[in-house]
């Protein structure tokens, strides 16, 4: 889902004065594209621009918006200027990623695997590894019972008729719960 902004006055900004319909659609069009492809710097390959909205002419919708001083064209993209007025600012979109880390975070460790968790915020943590202060092998040290090299004792027979291997991941757990 993009994430678009639009202030109060949008719709009477002096830039509409005398702009045909088409070409407020199509410029409304053009903010979305920039919003849902993540295009922060409001910049689309011509290309894409063309396609943005459904009008007859949008080269001409394009030479319209430029004139309003809406939209640069050069011969390979266009990009809007006012492109900060409708997108998330800065810290909205650092704290959405932010938060879906957290939330990865947070989901693993209720569900009893620390190996996502920060040493300074989880006791459990310091226990997964053998060495908590090594950052560079702890993701894969960490996870040790992912069953991908199929050395365990369920076959994969097993595991597709039970739709789990869990227990496989019990049995070949070879943590031990008092190593700090």
């Amino acid at each position: 889902m993009s994430w678009t902004r639009y202030d109060d006055l949008f719709t009477e900004w002096p830039e509409w004065d005398g702009l045909p319909y088409p070409a407020r659609w199509h410029y409304l069009a053009l903010v979305q594209a920039c919003s849902r492809q993540r295009r922060w710097d409001g910049v689309l390959p011509l290309t894409r621009a063309r396609r943005a909205s459904d009008v007859e002419d949008p080269d001409d919708c394009h030479q319209l918006l430029a004139t309003a001083g809406l939209l640069k064209i050069d011969e390979t993209a266009v990009r809007l200027l006012l492109i900060d007025e409708h997108i998330p600012p800065a810290h909205v979109r650092d704290n959405a990623e932010k938060s879906k880390i957290r939330m990865r975070r947070m989901r693993a460790h209720r569900s009893g695997d620390h190996s996502l968790c920060l040493l300074d915020k989880c006791t459990a943590a310091a226990t997964v590894s053998a060495d908590p202060g090594s950052d560079v092998t702890s993701p894969v040290a960490r996870n040790t019972g992912t069953g991908q090299d199929r050395t365990g004792s369920t076959s994969t027979t097993d595991r597709r008729t039970t739709g789990s291997n869990r227990s496989h991941r019990r049995e070949n757990d070879t943590r031990s719960p008092d190593v700090t």
